[in-house]
């Protein structure tokens, strides 16, 4: 067996944060959380993180809110020396990588915005575009004693 530590995390999963793009688009109003855990098993370790936020945000921005979420996390694997095995997906469904960094392998879901029901709350002089919506990321990641290969790289934007 082998601890949960972070010598069994990649560079990516000790510092991957959506935070600054949901920031981008909401002008830092707003609440985010992050949560996840390990698991040990013969000769591997699981990794998972989920990051969720409930933010007000003018419908207009929403495909764009997923776009920059799905280029910024490209951005980060590549940053910290991922390959980016297979990306799909499209805004209004989400995004899903699967990528190798090292001994590890993992994957990345982001999921659409969801509106969240107005429950007559005051609006605060907010634009009338402006509602209040969630947003979740998920990853997981595989770390393995031994280094496992991968055989396909690919990309498909396309929900067929």
């Amino acid at each position: 067996m082998y601890p949960g530590g972070p010598e069994t995390q990649s560079a990516f999963f000790k510092t991957y944060s959506p935070e600054n793009v949901l920031n981008r688009f909401n002008g830092g109003q707003g609440s985010y959380s992050h949560g996840g855990g390990h698991t040990a098993g013969y000769e591997s370790v699981a990794h998972d993180a989920t990051f969720q936020g409930n933010l007000p945000l003018c419908w207009q921005k929403f495909i764009p809110l997923i776009d920059a979420l799905r280029d910024d996390v490209a951005a980060q694997l590549t940053a910290n020396g991922a390959t980016i095995v297979s990306q799909i997906g499209v805004a209004e469904a989400g995004f899903h990588f699967d990528y190798k960094i090292g001994k590890s392998i993992g994957s990345v879901a982001i999921s659409p915005v969801l509106l969240v029901p107005d429950l007559g709350t005051q609006k605060n002089g907010r634009p009338d575009c402006m509602v209040d919506v969630q947003m979740r990321i998920d990853v997981a990641e595989k770390w393995f004693a031994k280094e496992r290969n991968l055989v396909q790289v690919s990309e498909n934007n396309s929900t067929h």
